[in-house]
């Protein structure tokens, strides 16, 4: 009986001990849905550098524009220096790039939950806003608000949400990519819904959020 148990445990042993370790990829998700290794790296390409840019945030220069006309090839629109709010008739796609061809944000505009309603991102004059597929497109000027609810676009700590520890839930599927110049990002995937997933995260002054193909993620202060 001594010898079946023995062989019992040292068979247990062998065996766990062969079982194959989850990888640095697989933990990082598991633990808090960070995106890492070649999927990271793709959602990162070609991002444009002015994503650390702070830019004057009293619209001092800041004008509204109503674009349509809009044809499949689509227009190329330019704005004043200030903080916006981008949406359009109908649907369609807007990147945005600075003026070396980064890209600072891409997002299909359209009725949810095809797509999402806004835009809201720091323009520094010198941007570039591409169109295609809408009837009209609005890009409106928008005051700083601190709130814990943030939509689709860039967001900066100290400005538009207090720093601090929080926890991070959504209404669909998209995902938070905290930019700290000179650290190396952080990609989370949210998913929404009653049993969606739940990050934490700890947000610094002077950090830039963005937030993409997601109408809104909603940030709880953890105690």
């Amino acid at each position: 009986m001594k010898k079946v148990i023995c062989f019992m445990m040292i068979s247990l042993l062998f065996f766990t001990g062969c079982q194959p370790q989850p990888s640095e990829k697989v933990l990082s998700y598991q633990t808090n849905y960070e995106i890492t290794g070649d999927e990271k790296e793709k959602l990162l390409e070609n991002m444009s550098e002015s994503i650390y840019d702070s830019i004057d945030r009293t619209n001092a220069m800041a004008k509204e524009m109503v674009v349509d006309a809009i044809y499949k090839e689509g227009k190329d629109i330019t704005v004043p220096e200030g903080r916006y709010q981008i949406s359009g008739q109908l649907s369609g796609n807007v990147y945005i790039r600075d003026e070396n061809g980064g890209l600072l944000l891409h997002e299909l505009i359209a009725p949810p939950p095809l797509g999402i309603e806004t835009i809201t991102v720091d323009l520094n004059g010198s941007h570039i806003i591409h169109v295609n597929s809408f009837e009209q497109v609005f890009i409106t000027p928008v005051e700083t608000k601190v709130s814990t609810d943030l939509s689709t676009g860039i967001w900066e700590v100290g400005k538009d949400i207090k720093e601090g520890t929080y926890v991070v839930t959504g209404d669909d599927l998209g995902y938070l990519q905290i930019f700290e110049k000179g650290q190396s990002p952080h990609i989370y995937e949210v998913i929404g819904g009653d049993s969606g997933t739940k990050i934490d995260v700890l947000l610094k002054k002077g950090q830039k959020l963005k937030i993409t193909g997601t109408t809104q993620l909603h940030f709880g202060l953890k105690q």
